[in-house]
């Protein structure tokens, strides 16, 4: 694993500045998940037990053995589970040990910084060196020997691994929202999931793999319950693989000590690759190749949004694409005769309804036209997106 540069405080007197964030030549690691089916445990006390429920047509409920204490008395129940500062320990109803912990909170304990009247307290900084994880390795073992609990984290199997870059951008979080909103990952049957208006997720709860971008000092603000007036440019990106086939099939690491052994650039090439292929696999000169595929953008949107029983598909569009680009790529006129036919298939409107829609649309583009070509040349779509790649993969 690569080592982590040095992150330096730099003050600003007129807003909250936090420490360096650059972290673009090397990954780190954010959640880190282990399976285990080797443990003990000497004491129940500080655990929470889950009892089996009783089903329809039972007279009882039916007795599930999770594990045998160190004394040899069994216990018994659906579930058994412990929450602690360092990691979350579960047992399961088949008597496996779950074992989820954020490397990064445990190795960096939250850290204060801000400037003047204004602070925050979080752990922003990532694991990112072999050394590192193990000493992670050993804190989660420490803390769960304190309640009990023996197992060997090294030598337990990763079931869950993320992945994540993160940097100080040129711009701020929300002058990249119609990039993310162009963005979607190959192969995936669902396309961007949009958490509030400051993180984006692409691939589903169901997916093995998801990638997930998001202000981290967002984040951090909201967890002290603060707010900033606009978004910030810390930007994290995730790559979260979410099985234990998917993480040995792209890492090679079976085992949490295999994933300390790993080349130092191995996990960066993992993270390259799949970003590359999977969320910028499309050529930029090709985001908006021909009206055909302008086309099949403009019904995407008009679906979803009618699928939600809701509107605003011609804001997202123009949002996504640019006036510019929208008069660029096919003319107002064309894209108004797009829309609306789009629009009559998919919602089966009322024919005057939609003109009188129409009409509104094509006055509006015409406004913001004339407005954006007298005052400012637009970023395209695809200056945004070249400018994400070369922060998270160049």
């Amino acid at each position: 694993m690569n080592n982590n540069r040095t992150f330096g405080q730099i003050v600003s007197a007129s807003k909250l500045k936090l420490p360096d964030f650059d972290c673009k030549q090397t990954v780190g690691i954010d959640k880190l998940s282990v399976i285990c089916n080797d443990f003990e445990v000497s004491s129940l006390v500080p655990f929470e037990l889950v009892a089996e429920r009783k089903k329809a047509g039972q007279e009882q409920a039916t007795q599930n053995k999770l594990f045998d204490l160190t004394n040899g008395t069994p216990v018994f129940g659906s579930k058994a589970f412990l929450n602690t500062k360092t990691a979350n320990y579960s047992i399961s109803s088949t008597g496996t040990l779950i074992v989820n912990c954020n490397p990064s909170k445990v190795y960096f304990p939250s850290q204060h910084f801000g400037s003047f009247k204004r602070s925050c307290v979080g752990s922003y900084r990532l694991v990112t060196e072999a050394e590192q994880l193990e000493a992670v390795f050993s804190a989660v073992e420490d803390d769960a020997r304190s309640h009990g609990l023996n197992f060997d984290f090294g030598n337990s199997r990763t079931f869950r691994l993320d992945l994540c870059k993160q940097a100080e951008m040129t711009r701020p979080f929300a002058d990249y929202l119609p990039a993310f909103d162009a963005l979607r990952l190959k192969y995936s049957k669902a396309s961007n999931v949009q958490h509030g208006t400051q993180t984006y997720q692409y691939g589903s709860t169901s997916s093995n793999t998801q990638v997930v971008l998001y202000d981290k000092l967002e984040e951090l603000l909201k967890a002290e319950k603060q707010r900033l007036p606009s978004s910030s440019d810390f930007l994290r990106a995730e790559l979260r693989l979410l099985n234990a086939k998917t993480v040995e099939a792209m890492t090679e690491a079976r085992t949490a000590n295999a994933l300390v052994k790993l080349p130092a650039d191995q996990l960066n090439a993992t993270y390259n690759s799949y970003l590359s292929k999977r969320l910028f696999g499309i050529k930029q000169t090709e985001l908006f190749p021909d009206e055909k595929s302008f086309s099949e953008l403009v019904r995407h949107f008009v679906t979803e949004q009618h699928r939600k029983n809701g509107r605003g598909a011609f804001h997202q569009i123009v949002r996504t694409v640019g006036v510019t680009g929208i008069s660029e790529t096919v003319g107002i006129e064309r894209f108004i005769q797009l829309y609306g036919s789009v629009l009559q298939e998919v919602t089966d409107g009322n024919f005057d309804s939609v003109n009188r829609s129409l009409r509104r649309y094509r006055n509006e583009l015409h406004q913001l036209s004339d407005t954006a070509s007298a005052l400012y040349k637009t970023v395209e779509v695809v200056d945004l997106l070249s400018e994400l790649r070369s922060a998270l993969v160049a």
